[in-house]
């Protein structure tokens, strides 16, 4: 039996059963090229927060300032909700906002390509990009469904290579929830 190549294969989970400000994945293996992070069972500290995003750049420090921008379509009880674009953030936002009720709560599965190219072909190659799917509750206790993309700028030195990624909300803490990461081989 061979394996083939081009699956996305499990790396690590974290498990969050008592409040805490950011889940961190620091070690992207260069084994793998693109990474996935599936979020289940989400629930929150602070009602009405954003699940949000940022990059541990090339020398592992995680990268603040205007370097991201996001886009996501939000469908709410089966109509057009949010329709949001954010430029020059500090950080990737994934999707609209979360309730923290009982039973408010969303996950997510994010897709982070090419993390290891350093971009110095052209101007734009290395640019970071994510892919965001969610489905959540919101504050109302709605069902609603999300997708979206992300981007970062932001190079060290010319260097666009990120070796991690920090999970965390628009405000207040993760409460709960399985963190999983997945890596994709080369080939």
């Amino acid at each position: 039996y061979l394996k083939g190549g081009g699956m996305f294969e499990f790396i690590s989970s974290t498990d969050v059963t008592s409040s805490v400000a950011q889940v961190d994945f620091t070690s992207f293996s260069t084994d793998y090229s693109d990474f996935k992070l599936i979020v289940q069972n989400l629930h929150l500290q602070n009602d009405n927060q954003n699940p949000e995003l940022r990059y541990f750049n090339n020398a592992g420090s995680i990268v603040t300032g205007s370097f991201y921008d996001s886009s996501f379509q939000a469908f709410v009880d089966g109509s057009a909700g949010e329709s949001t674009t954010i430029s020059n953030q500090d950080r990737l936002r994934c999707g609209p906002p979360i309730g923290n009720a009982s039973h408010e709560s969303a996950n997510l599965e994010i897709t982070i390509f090419d993390v290891h190219d350093q971009g110095f072909s052209t101007p734009t190659e290395g640019f970071k990009h994510a892919m965001t799917h969610m489905t959540f509750i919101n504050n109302g206790g709605a069902i609603g469904i999300s997708q979206g993309a992300g981007m970062s700028d932001y190079n060290n030195s010319g260097n666009y290579s990120i070796t991690g990624i920090r999970f965390f909300m628009s405000g207040g803490n993760i409460e709960s929830g399985r963190f999983s990461l997945y890596g994709r081989k080369h080939s």
